[in-house]
């Protein structure tokens, strides 16, 4: 049997000790018995792996090891090599997605804050009203005995967080405020 060539990388998807996930377009929409995942399972098989699993949706292989047996740069280069692949590459697109993620996150958090200052005719956004909300789950927590059962925290970490979230979110005000009391103070 003939090893296909692709032009194409290896993607290191994710790994920590135990766990790699690597993809390449070759193993997507394919069965167990494709000439790639074959020679990919075959090679990793030669290791001491856990487990082999292929994912054809996504394109993934997903490749589990006793951490210290076995060397994963090494494993997924070999793989890389019997498959026909053009080495291994860090996935640079995971963080592009992630990038993508965080700014969607911001936008959908920017708008629910306006939401919030049109709500309440500009007087509060996020900054004041999560803090207030946390103060209020505080209150709620220690008047029923101290939170930490049932659907509440324990009272002393929501108002921590209170706290902690408020001078965060106005630190600017706070240095400002405590910077004219100062120059006041005799």
């Amino acid at each position: 049997m003939t090893v296909p060539r692709h032009g194409e990388p290896l993607r290191l998807v994710h790994h920590h000790p135990g766990l790699v996930r690597a993809r390449a377009n070759v193993f997507v929409d394919v069965g167990e018995e494709h000439p790639a995942v074959a020679s990919a399972r075959a090679t990793a098989a030669a290791a001491p792996i856990r487990r082999f699993s292929h994912a054809p949706t996504t394109g993934s292989i997903l490749i589990e090891y006793a951490p210290g047996t076995v060397d994963p740069d090494e494993l997924l280069e070999r793989i890389a090599k019997e498959v026909g692949l053009s080495g291994v590459v860090h996935d640079a697109s995971d963080k592009a997605h992630r990038a993508e993620l965080v700014d969607t996150l911001l936008e959908a958090f920017k708008t629910i804050n306006e939401l919030a200052l049109e709500a309440t005719k500009g007087r509060a956004d996020f900054r004041e009203l999560v803090p207030g909300a946390l103060a209020l789950t505080s209150v709620a927590a220690l008047l029923s005995g101290g939170g930490g059962r049932g659907f509440l925290p324990r009272w002393e970490v929501a108002l921590w967080f209170c706290q902690t979230w408020f001078v965060q979110w106005h630190h600017a005000e706070i240095a400002r405020k405590s910077g004219e009391t100062d120059a006041s103070s005799p």
